[in-house]
């Protein structure tokens, strides 16, 4: 990525579904409905002010979009292991993210039910 692609704001998918992990890991990422708010609110306060989160029996997801994807992705990795009291070397392997044209392909497989169990 270049310089000049780094100050425009780009799509970012980070999550984790049936292909890239475990149950026992998708169970403790998952977000209750009571608990959306308080993470919402964890998301803006790490600067990414324009997101949301899926998360479902067979993935959680953040879609959101930032000027720096590599800075995006780390926090938002950072909020998912914190809340799963999970460390980030347990998140390896076990979480994708999508950025640019391959996350908003993404969106709209997650949204088309393409990319369901």
């Amino acid at each position: 990525m270049n310089d000049l692609q780094k100050n425009y704001a780009q799509t970012i998918v980070v999550g984790a579904n049936h292909r890239s992990s475990s149950m026992s890991i998708r169970d403790r990422l998952f977000i209750e409905d009571a608990q959306l708010p308080s993470m919402l609110a964890r998301i803006r306060k790490a600067g990414i002010l324009e997101g949301l989160i899926v998360s479902t029996c067979d993935r959680v997801e953040v879609q959101c979009i930032h000027n720096n994807t590599e800075v995006a992705t780390q926090k938002i990795l950072e909020i998912l292991a914190d809340h799963a009291s999970l460390s980030l070397s347990d998140l390896e392997g076990q979480t994708y993210t999508f950025t640019g044209d391959d996350a908003v392909r993404q969106i709209f497989r997650v949204a088309s039910s393409l990319d369901s169990l």
